[in-house]
């Protein structure tokens, strides 16, 4: 008697490729994610920031670097007095306190929301 098997054949270069068109389309909406988080970012600190000549608000800017799938943007200042204008300062006499005006870190939950936002729509679109 002879012996029957089931023969299932899968091809699945189309599904490799697919897949690989998938992970380009993801990484290049990424990249352009960060980049347009970042720049949102920093717009939104500048537009928040505590204004006397103008010099500190100029300060702030972006960096960003993307190796391969990695991608890392970056929105600040190195002027000192960044950190002091965001929290605030006291000099421990008598009641000499001066507010801090947030802006880094309004501007750091914001854009956060854009990126999180862009690259759920990239995945979601593939």
């Amino acid at each position: 008697m002879a012996e029957t098997r089931p023969n299932v054949t899968v091809d699945i270069k189309g599904t490799l490729a697919d897949m690989r068109s998938s992970a380009r389309h993801v990484s290049l909406f990424t990249r352009a994610a960060v980049l347009e988080a970042v720049n949102f970012g920093r717009a939104l600190a500048y537009e928040l920031a505590p204004v006397d000549t103008g010099a500190y608000r100029d300060s702030i800017g972006t960096s960003f670097t993307g190796l391969g799938s990695s991608f890392n943007g970056e929105f600040g200042t190195d002027d000192e007095k960044g950190y002091w204008l965001e929290l605030g300062t006291h000099s421990g006499v008598d009641h000499d306190w001066h507010d801090g005006q947030p802006h880094f870190s309004l501007a750091a939950v914001a854009a956060e929301r854009v990126l999180w936002d862009l690259i759920e729509r990239a995945v979601r679109h593939d």
